[in-house]
């Protein structure tokens, strides 16, 4: 069916050129929008050209687009947020359902949804799904600034069952069998989530000093919770041998599945399902905090079609050798030999390999071989930040995805890269802008003249802050199921995107088609 005024349409692959009218009567190419970009028809469509308007362009002016340009089907995209050291994606599905991964430590994350999604102008709160990939503040603490939004609401917080508490070990305490030790306590649903944060004392300590500075993980989900803002609290993990999927995501239920592919947990003599606590090694005989949380980060697999990106959190070593055994080797100890090891690789390949995989640990050091050769990503996203005392990506790192990533040259991607620019960068005319808009609204005698004042020094500071981070910094994502693109905005203004296709090769997998685009 042709299109008409007011039908939504999306950008086509792998971009769609936006054509704007100057005052001599003739078309000049204006912006790219990338595959599957929002646009609306304004007028209908004729001699094959669509006028359209586009999120973030100028109400007063009139773009036209090739008719052959755009598609009627949503794609889905994963966006990789720029939010400095630390993780944060929004997954948005073809169904237009919203899911935040990780929210980074600062507010970067809370500024590029409020930008992308405009929260004020909304009737109800915004609802998104939230998942907690682990409990290390740079996943987690940007959470902050939405849980305390009015305008957002979460159907569903997940998490990987994990929460650090006042006790010796921090993380629940712990039960030894058969010589190895086990998380005691994995916070699985609702009730236990009020149960353990209505016992002030797991969170916030006996002593008067322990008080004045509660768990931050626990502060933050107990505000959450009383805020009523959230409708569920649940644990994401999986069994050996019992695949397990994000619910409303299972095979059958809709075109996108996302299966859960780690924690996983361990089935001990008395019947009951723990987590492993991990070692600062593989072979090491002490047990490591930190090691154990990142371990047991939340990781997905989306899948459309016969696409797949695999987002596995904070990964390490430990983590990785466990990893292989439960996939690729039954849960037995990993084998000696060369020839023992490339079948157990073989076998955990059949389970996580995936076109695009989101970097362990913003391309820490601390990541198996073997596992980076069982994801056999054409793509890796590094998420990382400028100023941290890591060296994240780690170079070593860096030529291990390449070597053991897929295709003649594998692709690899930096939100800290792909923003060559400082967070805060702004230039002398935006200070100067910002100056004159902060004195209107100050100089505002009304309250209408104050909202109007207010609103537009908040629109120029999200142009000003908001543009070398959630625009400039973030790696894209989009997929049909069939084709895939990865993009990220180049700085200058306008100079559109820098654009990377992945088609099917000859064995079916998808390639880097260094032609397209």
């Amino acid at each position: 069916m042709p299109y008409q005024k007011d039908d939504v349409c999306y950008a086509g692959y792998p971009k769609a050129t936006l054509y704007v009218q100057e005052e001599d009567g003739t078309w000049k190419k204006s912006r790219e929008l990338l595959w599957g970009d929002w646009m609306e028809v304004t007028a209908a469509a004729a001699d094959g050209w669509l006028f359209v308007r586009a999120r973030g362009m100028e109400d007063d002016l009139t773009f036209r687009v090739k008719e052959e340009d755009v598609q009627k089907e949503r794609l889905l995209e994963v966006t990789f947020v720029d939010i400095g050291q630390g993780d944060g994606a929004l997954i948005r599905t073809p169904d237009d359902q919203h899911i935040i991964l990780d929210a980074g430590q600062s507010d970067n994350m809370y500024r590029f949804l409020r930008w992308k999604y405009n929260f004020k102008k909304q009737q109800v709160p915004f609802k998104f799904t939230g998942i907690i990939s682990h409990s290390d503040l740079d996943h987690y603490k940007g959470f902050e600034w939405l849980f305390e939004d009015a305008h957002v609401r979460f159907s569903t917080i997940y998490h990987n069952g994990i929460i650090e508490d006042t006790s010796k070990e921090g993380l629940g305490g712990h039960v030894d069998i058969n010589g190895r030790r086990y998380v005691d306590e994995i916070i699985q649903d609702t009730d236990a989530m009020k149960g353990f944060l209505n016992d002030r004392e797991r969170w916030v300590g006996k002593t008067k000093a322990d008080k004045d500075s509660p768990k931050v993980y626990g502060k933050l989900l107990n505000n959450l919770l009383e805020s009523g803002r959230v409708d569920d609290f649940q644990a994401l993990n999986t069994k050996p041998g019992e695949p397990t999927y994000l619910p409303g995501y299972e095979p059958g239920s809709k075109p996108l599945e996302i299966r859960v592919l780690g924690p996983v947990l361990e089935r001990n003599n008395d019947g009951e399902y723990r987590l492993r606590w991990f070692g600062a090694t593989p072979d090491s005989r002490s047990y490591d905090k930190g090691k154990t949380k990142n371990g047991h980060s939340v990781i997905l697999q989306l899948k459309l079609g016969g696409v797949k990106v695999l987002l596995g959190g904070d990964l390490n070593t430990s983590a990785g050798v466990f990893l292989l055994e439960q996939y690729g080797n039954s849960g037995d100890p990993l084998p000696g030999t060369e020839a023992e090891m490339g079948q157990v690789v073989d076998r955990a390949r059949a389970v996580f390999q995936s076109d695009v995989a989101k970097s362990c640990h913003h391309g820490s050091h601390d990541v198996p071989d073997e596992l980076l050769r069982a994801f056999n990503a054409a793509a890796t996203v590094i998420s990382s930040g400028d100023n941290e005392s890591h060296a994240h990506p780690r170079c070593d790192t860096l030529g291990a995805i390449g070597l053991y990533g897929r295709g003649r040259r594998p692709l690899i991607f930096s939100t800290e890269l792909a923003r060559s620019a400082r967070e805060s960068s702004t230039t002398p005319e935006d200070y100067e802008k910002l100056k004159k808009a902060e004195e209107k609204l100050s100089d505002a005698t009304t309250e209408a003249a104050r909202e109007k004042a207010s609103t537009a020094l908040e629109k120029l500071r999200n142009v000003v802050f908001g543009r070398a981070v959630e625009v400039y910094g973030a790696i894209n994502l989009r997929t049909d199921g069939k084709n895939l693109v990865m993009a990220y905005r180049k700085e200058k203004l306008n100079a559109g995107w820098d654009i990377y296709c992945l088609e099917p090769g000859a064995n079916g997998l998808l390639e880097y088609k260094p032609d397209v685009a």
